[in-house]
């Protein structure tokens, strides 16, 4: 059988949240045909029980304990030495003797490196093919947090920017492909390097389409009120300006046309400002579920209020993917063509936010059926992953498999 390693910054287990799910659908998708070596971090205690669902999916894991507080002390170093801050972060001896060791024990026929910061670990090529997934340009993501946040923060933010994109740049040109999640993505990249424009593939999200299925689905017990639901980690801090701002700026609106109306806000871990949102009338602070199913298909409309977003957001595809209606910002919808799918309301600002939902919650039919179709067609894994697999095998066959 053929060997992949497979380099991951998060522990692509449970399928959680947005990167999560994005690394364990293509592990899941490689070992059908490759032995996998996966390398990778638990920043998250409980995380470290979930070797043993990988171990069974069929893959040798090596997961590394990282402790979020002294990653970010490690990161401090590189104000010192010019680099992007995120390497230090990410960079871990142990990890890099395990690397080697599986370099030089184990015939690999392919690295796969999902994203930029774990391409510190691959640097010498010793692998015939090699695939970064960098899925969004993190580096245009720090320049949006720098014209969000306050000096020194932005400051800050923008050398993480800088360095980050001239990181990229490296890692796409010493390396065979350069994968992104959206066109908008890549064409992002390719605008910045025209040079790595062959190099350059759209790998897109996908849902799995019989998991997220209103019909094997409960729906929550308790007052049968409108709802209106927002699903993601709530540590992350796109998420928490996303929700303070729709609860600020949107929801009293809409609760003055809907007075039962309620905001439900699922997530693990949301933090301090979160939780505080839940004094406002109507909104509930739900936390972190086992299933965010019963209340996606409890829900009427799905929210998504980013201001700051890349690429294709795997909550907009779970809540169409239960036929929910979703009303969401052009930043949220960055990743996918909300003219052509079909109850998708695309909101510019919080007026327009609280008229579309205000409109869902009060007329027309609870579910959106158009929607789950568009989606079991256009965005179900093994659809999505397709071009990959065969693209990495093809270039295998090519490179002569050890």
């Amino acid at each position: 059988m053929k060997s992949l390693l497979f380099l991951s910054h998060r522990i692509p287990y449970p399928p959680d949240k947005g990167d999560k799910i994005r690394s364990y659908n293509i592990v899941r998708a490689f070992t059908s045909g490759f032995r996998v070596h996966l390398g990778t971090f638990a920043d998250a205690p409980e995380d470290m029980a979930y070797v043993e669902n990988l171990e069974r999916m069929g893959c040798r894991v090596y997961c590394r304990p990282l402790s979020p507080r002294l990653a970010t002390f490690k990161s401090a170093g590189g104000l010192l030495t010019g680099t992007a801050l995120t390497l230090p972060y990410y960079s871990d001896r142990e990890l890099r003797r395990w690397v080697d060791a599986t370099l030089d024990d184990h015939s690999i026929d392919a690295a796969y490196i999902f994203s930029s910061a774990m391409g510190q670990y691959c640097e010498d090529r010793r692998v015939p093919f090699t695939v970064v997934d960098f899925c969004d340009v993190d580096s245009d993501k720090w320049s949006q947090y720098a014209a969000a946040k306050p000096w020194p923060l932005s400051s800050i933010y923008r050398r993480e920017a800088r360095r980050l994109s001239k990181y990229e740049q490296a890692l796409a040109t010493s390396h065979d492909k350069a994968l992104f999640v959206s066109d908008a993505e890549r064409m992002l990249f390719v605008d910045r390097y025209p040079e790595l424009r062959p190099k350059a593939m759209t790998v897109r999200n996908g849902v799995d389409t019989i998991y997220f299925d209103p019909g094997r689905a409960a729906r929550l017990a308790g007052p049968q009120s409108p709802i209106v639901v927002f699903t993601g980690a709530m540590d992350y801090w796109a998420n928490v300006d996303a929700v303070c701002w729709f609860v600020t700026d949107a929801w009293p609106s809409i609760r003055r046309r809907h007075r039962r109306a309620r905001f439900l806000i699922v997530g693990a871990r949301p933090t301090a400002a979160v939780l505080k949102l839940a004094r406002q009338d109507g909104v509930e602070v739900v936390g972190r579920v086992e299933d965010v199913r019963p209340y996606l298909a409890s829900a009427r409309v799905a929210v998504a209020p980013m201001r700051i977003a890349r690429g294709l957001q795997n909550k907009i595809l779970e809540a169409l993917a239960m036929a929910r209606h979703v009303v969401a910002t052009p930043a949220a919808l960055s990743g996918l063509d909300s003219v052509q799918v079909p109850g998708v309301w695309c909101a510019r600002d919080a007026t327009e936010l609280a008229d579309a939902i205000s409109e869902t919650l009060g007329s027309g039919p609870a579910d959106n059926p158009a929607g789950r179709e568009y989606v079991v067609e256009k965005f179900g894994w093994n659809a999505v992953l397709e071009p990959l697999m065969a693209l990495i095998e093809r270039s295998i066959s090519a490179n002569g498999s050890r």
